[in-house]
C-alpha cells in the first residue's frame, strides 16, 4: 500500500474513533446529570400476624394494631383442627363492649362467620387501633393458623 493512503486510512480510523469517544463522553454526561432520574418508592410490606393459636371452646383470641392512613391489609386464615369459626374486625371501643358481652359493631367487610378459611385484601380499613377476634362458639378448641400483613 502506498504511504498516503495508509496515513489516511490511519487519520480516518482517528477520527472515527475520537468521535464515537465523544459520543460516549456525552451520553455518560447526559445520564449522569441531565437526565432526570425517577424514584419510585415501593410500597412496605409489614407482617403483624404470622402465628398458629388455639381458641378455646366458648373463647376469643384478639390481635391489635395501630393502622395507619391508607394502609392496605393482607388477611389470610385457616381452622386446621376443629370446626368453624367467627372472625370479628372492630375499632377499640367495640373491642370492650364485646370483651365486657355488651352489644358491639364490627366491619361487616371484612369479617366473616362459621368460617374454616379466607383470604381477604382489605383497602384503606380506617386509622387508628384496629382488632382482629377470633371466637370460638363450637365444643371444642380450634387451632386458627393465621397471616395478617400491611402494606403502608
Amino acid at each position: 500500500m502506498e504511504k498516503g493512503k495508509e496515513k489516511t486510512i490511519d487519520i480516518v480510523v482517528s477520527v472515527v474513533l475520537l468521535v464515537l469517544f465523544a459520543f460516549g463522553l456525552i451520553y455518560v454526561f447526559y445520564q449522569s446529570i441531565l437526565r432526570p432520574s425517577l424514584t419510585v418508592s415501593k410500597p412496605s410490606l409489614r407482617v403483624l400476624i404470622n402465628d398458629e393459636f388455639n381458641v378455646p371452646a366458648g373463647y376469643s383470641i384478639a390481635y391489635n394494631f395501630l393502622i395507619p392512613k391508607n394502609a392496605k391489609l393482607y388477611i389470610s386464615f385457616e381452622v386446621i383442627s376443629g370446626g368453624d369459626i367467627n372472625f370479628y374486625v372492630m375499632d377499640e371501643v367495640d373491642y370492650w363492649k364485646f370483651k365486657a358481652g355488651e352489644s358491639f359493631y364490627y366491619y361487616e367487610y371484612p369479617s366473616r362467620f362459621s368460617i374454616r378459611k379466607a383470604n381477604i385484601d382489605w383497602n384503606y380499613p380506617p386509622e387508628g387501633r384496629i382488632y382482629f377476634v377470633w371466637l370460638n362458639l363450637f365444643p371444642t378448641t380450634q387451632t386458627v393458623r393465621a397471616y395478617i400483613a400491611m402494606e403502608e
